[in-house]
């Protein structure tokens, strides 16, 4: 009886450890061969919801906010710190074409009125081409843009075209992979110069520094 006892024990060692040293090579080729479980899987749902930009992807633009004038300046180089307007309104709609993942070019159209002190109101529109770099911070972006171009001014009865330079700075958060939010900051450079018209002295000729604070959202197309 001892003797079958014995040999049943030894069998089933003898079955059992190849199944057990089997078992260790399945779990070893899984471990080297197939991707195991995202034991972070809040950082990978992370890296799926960064957009990066890619050549010929495009964004669109759109921002209300506060018009700010700050200074006048002559010809000759003085400084005029009576703008002669009050603070007013801005708009801007913006549009993009990534050039590079984060160089882009584009067109801005943007407005903005104001009052001068016997109550008119100053229209002007600058409409721009600019080159834009997006420092990438995800999910926050800064987005910096230099723009050229013509702005079209009027006061009362008065229009005229006059040159335009607008750098712009942003600080914004990507919401999604389409949608982003943020605030940008706007440096007006308008140069006003009368030579030209009959009606205006040239001495009159200014070269207008004004700002605005806005408040954006842009939706990006890829």
């Amino acid at each position: 009886m001892k003797r079958y006892v014995l040999c049943y024990i030894f069998l089933t060692f003898i079955l059992a450890n190849p199944l057990f040293s089997q078992n260790n090579q399945i779990e070893s080729t899984q471990n080297d061969g197939v991707p195991q479980p995202d034991l972070e899987p809040e950082l990978r749902t992370a890296d799926i919801s960064i957009s990066k930009y890619a050549s010929g992807d495009a964004s669109l633009s759109l921002g209300l906010g506060l018009f700010v004038p700050l200074f006048n300046q002559t010809f000759e180089g003085d400084y005029i710190t009576d703008t002669r307007i009050t603070p007013g309104g801005a708009i801007f709609l913006e549009f993009d074409i990534f050039l590079w993942r984060a160089l882009s070019a584009g067109m801005e159209i943007s407005g903005m009125f104001a009052f001068t002190p016997n109550e008119r109101v100053l229209f002007m529109g600058p409409i721009t081409a600019h080159l834009k770099y997006t420092f990438q911070f995800y999910p926050v972006e800064v987005p910096v843009s230099l723009g050229l171009g013509l702005s079209l001014d009027s006061l009362g009865e008065l229009f005229k075209t006059d040159f335009a330079m607008k750098p712009k700075i942003a600080v914004t958060y990507r919401i999604d992979p389409n949608w982003i939010a943020g605030v940008y900051y706007s440096y007006w450079f308008i140069v006003q110069s009368y030579n030209n018209n009959p009606d205006i002295p040239n001495e009159d000729s200014r070269m207008g520094n004004f700002s605005d604070v806005s408040l954006g959202f842009t939706y990006v197309f890829n």
